[in-house]
Parts: structure tokens; C-alpha cells; sequence
């Protein structure tokens, strides 16, 4: 029977999610967190604030967050996928971390209008089926002029063209079998950052959905990631 969109992207981060961090850190080589860090800068934390990570997955985002500032503030964070909550909330259970993490699908945020100062999607947005509905329901749960951060896929230009579409369509699946033994896995997210909306494409489509005012969309290695910083108007 033929999977939907839906189902064939939970199944890709149900069988990577115990391995999910190590492959990020490998296939990065790590910078994934330094970009990762500069998303929180962006994200205009601060004391008393309420803050929601969506497509947490292991919650890295998350728990960077909390132990980065140390000002008091709330930190929530969502996640459909099971497997990767699972991961989250045992770090949260060791480290007494106290981030209030639920499973929720992100088109359809389990929160009241206009609660979050700040909003952060990490590698998520291309993999949420109808990314526009999203989007459109991060504005309801944003206060005016609150933030959204998104750390995204992009496909570099010029000389780096070449040697990147090598390394993600040969040696990151490779990789992908050898740490996860879920070669697909990763020939999938392959595909999926090849057809994703990136630069002005994605600010218009992130414009386009709700009323949005784009301040940041910056590269990152030549293209490979976008940050894009966007602030909610109501």
C-alpha cells in the first residue's frame, strides 16, 4: 500500500533516532550547532519569555537554549515523531532540564493564540508535509511582533555545486548506513533538501502564508543552510 507524505517521513526519523545526533555532528562536521547558536541569537530570548522549538526531535535546539541563558524563561517544545521524543525526554529526565515537551503535529500546535515571544524550527520545515499551514499556525501562536527562527537546507551555488551534490548524494548515505544502518533514511532527506524552497523562494513562501515580516535570510556554507529570521505582525 502506498505510504502518505506523512507516514514516509515519520518513518524515516522513527528508525534513525537513537543515532540521530551522532550522524548530525558527522555529516556537519559539527557546524550544525554553531549555526544552531547563532539561531538562538537570532531568537531574541530573554528573561520571563515564552520560547517553543517545533520539530525538536532529539531536542537539541532546546536544550542548547536552556543552557546558554541563564536568565529565567519558559522553554516548550513539540515533536510528531515518538522515537525521537523518546531520546529528548530521557536528556530532559537526566539533566533535570524541566522543558515542557509534548507530541503534537506542527500544522496543528496544541497552544493559545498569541503565546510565544520567540519560535524556532531547526532541519524540520521541509520535512512537514503543507509547510504553509505551519507557518500560518506559528503566527497564530506568536505574539505580535514575536520572532521565528529557521535553520534550513539550501543548495549551494558556484564552485561548491559540484563537490557538495557529491558529498550528499554519495558519501552521506554512505555514512548513513554505516552509523544508522538506514541507507534510505538519508537518501530520502537527500531528496527532500534538493526540492525544498530555499533563499527568496522560501521568504516568499513563508510571506506568503501569513503576515510575516522578513529580516534576516543569510547563507551559510555557500548556500548549503539558510538562516532566516522573520517577525510576526498581527
Amino acid at each position: 500500500m502506498h505510504k502518505s507524505k506523512d507516514e514516509e517521513i515519520y518513518e524515516v526519523f522513527d528508525n534513525i533516532a537513537d543515532k540521530y545526533d551522532l550522524a548530525n555532528d558527522i555529516f556537519t562536521f559539527r557546524q550544525h550547532r554553531v549555526w544552531k547558536d547563532q539561531v538562538l541569537e537570532y531568537s531574541e530570548l530573554h528573561e520571563n519569555c515564552y520560547y517553543l522549538d517545533i520539530a525538536t526531535g532529539t531536542g537539541d535546539l532546546a536544550i542548547y537554549a536552556k543552557n546558554k541563558y541563564k536568565f529565567d524563561f519558559n522553554i516548550y517544545a513539540t515533536d510528531i515523531n515518538e522515537n525521537m521524543l523518546k531520546v529528548f525526554h530521557n536528556k530532559n529526565n537526566t539533566q533535570k532540564l524541566n522543558i515542557d515537551i509534548k507530541t503534537a503535529d506542527a500544522r496543528e500546535l496544541p497552544y493559545e493564540d498569541n503565546f510565544f515571544d520567540s519560535v524556532t524550527i531547526a532541519y524540520g520545515i521541509r520535512n512537514i508535509p503543507n509547510p504553509e499551514i505551519c507557518l500560518k499556525d506559528i503566527h497564530r501562536v506568536l505574539k505580535n511582533n514575536g520572532v521565528l527562527v529557521i535553520l534550513e537546507t539550501g543548495v549551494p551555488s558556484g564552485i561548491v555545486k559540484f563537490p557538495y551534490n557529491f558529498y550528499v548524494r554519495n558519501i552521506v548515505p554512505l555514512l548513513g548506513q554505516i552509523i544508522t544502518k538506514k541507507k534510505w533514511a538519508y537518501e530520502y532527506l537527500n531528496r527532500s533538501a534538493h526540492i525544498f524552497p530555499y533563499g527568496f523562494q522560501f521568504k516568499e513562501l513563508t510571506e506568503k502564508s501569513a503576515k510575516y515580516k522578513t529580516e534576516i535570510v543569510e547563507k551559510k556554507l555557500f548556500g548549503a543552510s539558510y538562516i532566516y529570521k522573520f517577525r510576526a505582525v498581527k
